[in-house]
């Protein structure tokens, strides 16, 4: 049994505590094993509590979660939208702004290029791309590649090319990359490892966990 149902079968044994008589025919207390036997026939006879239970469970959940996601977005609006470390496509004052934390090797986040590289044709939109590796050694350097890339004006071609490339992205395959798109590659290769690539990927870790933002997967 998993760790939510538990917790809804605990919130809901709790709650039919109160529903059933905790007293015999005669008044006196009924026992503990009487108890649990009279709900476990109850919970036996009406399965569909312990689903609408489990359902109305997950939807307080994610309300919750929610909630706690837009005061984080709230609280760390500035560091999000306007850090000159985070590459972007579309004007500043765009009213309409996405934030993007991905990995290279993420593969809903490969699917999802597309739909988000149209969205940066939108003139009312802003797209902030957040380099987030967490998936494997890969992910780190491909995001090192991107940043580098970006600090010779190349972040969208570059990632693009990354986002759809389909072998292991080592570090040849990302200098080769670089050479394709006509970058200078010895400046692209010190700035891949550059104290101010890895303080841009370590600001977007920390805000990804200050706004609690999921997994890649």
């Amino acid at each position: 049994m998993n760790l939510l149902k538990v917790r809804v079968l605990m919130r809901l044994t709790i709650a039919l505590c109160g529903v059933f008589r905790l007293h015999g025919a005669d008044n006196s207390p009924l026992s503990r094993e009487a108890l649990e036997e009279t709900i476990h026939q109850y919970i036996l006879n009406h399965p569909e509590v312990v689903a609408d239970a489990m359902t109305r469970f997950q939807v307080l959940q994610q309300k919750a979660q929610i909630e706690r996601t837009n005061k984080a977005i709230q609280s760390h609006e500035s560091e999000l939208y306007h850090d000159s470390s985070s590459p972007a496509a579309g004007g500043d004052h765009n009213p309409i702004v996405i934030v993007e934390f991905f990995d290279y090797r993420c593969s809903f986040c490969k699917r999802a290029d597309s739909i988000v590289m149209k969205l940066t044709d939108n003139p009312n939109v802003r797209v902030i791309f957040k380099e987030f590796p967490i998936l494997s050694a890969e992910s780190l350097t491909a995001s090192q590649a991107a940043l580098a890339a970006g600090i010779q004006g190349a972040y969208l071609k570059y990632h693009r090319r990354v986002m759809d490339e389909a072998s292991p992205l080592t570090r040849d395959k990302l200098l080769d990359i670089a050479a394709q798109l006509g970058l200078n590659v010895k400046k692209f290769d010190q700035d891949m490892s550059s104290p101010e690539v890895s303080a841009a990927i370590e600001r977007t870790r920390r805000r990804a966990r200050a706004t609690e933002a999921a997994s890649s997967a």
